[in-house]
């Protein structure tokens, strides 16, 4: 059923010394999209930029960026949101086979086409993988439908690939995430991607959020309270349909999307450069509670 959420990033930068200035780009804008409505939205920033400006990037997600140029040592972004999810429209689960999907990507030319294609080719992070052919193809038998062969792929990650927020870094290759079995819900994500994209198939990073519970609270799911990823694979006339394998799940109404690119580098929340101070220190909260 559908639920309103009221969203929350912060995001605090405490920096050694004095910063001269600063020039940001975020991604912190919640998509409009088949599943949710975003029906507020604000982001404020501290000490106040000279400039805030709105577009959007070559994937539509919603793009702002700011300029400071007063001496700081301490920035804070704080997105406020309200966001109405609505994922109850069920999927096909029998749908069509994975090669016949994965033979239209190719040969169809059309404007949609060509933007669902794009996804099928290796990313900066998600390079080709021969590891991720050998896992993949152990899901994508022949003949078999592509959201059955997706569900099961979805389960083995989750299972062989442990979640290790020590294991990786946002600069651990995707090789290295294939031999050693762990890593966090990135890391996951790009695995994920990379099986897709061996056999043809398109599939893209999705960034965005998952709704906040208590602390220690059986129903919460690994990656809450911080930015989460997952994975969104074209499955022919199902459309693009999300999956999470860090928690085993078909993307659910506790799932909010916040911006989808080729991998994580397309998808940052926030990066930029500032001038001054040698070393930063960084503090993120998130929070996602229904209405």
């Amino acid at each position: 059923m559908p639920r309103i959420y009221d969203l929350t990033h912060s995001t605090t930068y405490h920096y050694s010394g004095l910063v001269a200035m600063c020039q940001n780009q975020l991604r912190l804008t919640p998509r409009n999209d088949l599943y949710q409505q975003l029906l507020k939205h604000r982001i404020d920033v501290l000490p106040k930029p000279s400039k805030l400006l709105k577009t959007a990037d070559f994937f539509q997600n919603q793009l702002s960026y700011f300029e400071l140029n007063q001496p700081h040592n301490t920035l804070q972004i704080t997105m406020n949101a309200q966001v109405k999810v609505d994922r109850s429209k069920p999927y096909d689960m029998a749908g069509i086979a994975w090669e016949r999907v994965a033979a239209n990507l190719a040969i169809d030319h059309s404007k949609d086409g060509l933007e669902r294609f794009q996804f099928t080719l290796a990313s900066p992070l998600v390079p080709q993988c021969g590891d991720a052919l050998a896992l993949a193809s152990k899901s994508f038998t022949p003949g078999r439908p592509i959201l059955d062969a997706t569900l099961e792929l979805n389960r083995r990650i989750h299972q062989e690939f442990r979640y290790d927020p020590k294991a990786t870094t946002i600069h651990t290759p995707l090789d290295d995430v294939f031999r050693i079995r762990r890593g966090v819900c990135q890391d996951l994500a790009h695995a994920m991607i990379a099986c897709f994209r061996s056999i043809g198939l398109a599939a893209r990073y999705v960034s965005g959020y998952l709704r906040t519970y208590p602390s220690q609270d059986p129903e919460a799911l690994v990656g809450a309270d911080a930015s989460h990823a997952w994975v969104s694979v074209y499955a022919g006339p199902a459309g693009w349909v999300d999956f999470d394998p860090t928690n085993d799940l078909v993307v659910t109404e506790e799932h909010l999307t916040l911006a989808w690119g080729r991998d994580f580098r397309d998808v940052t929340p926030i990066n930029g450069l500032f001038v001054g101070a040698e070393q930063q220190s960084l503090d993120v909260a998130v929070q996602v509670r229904p209405l």
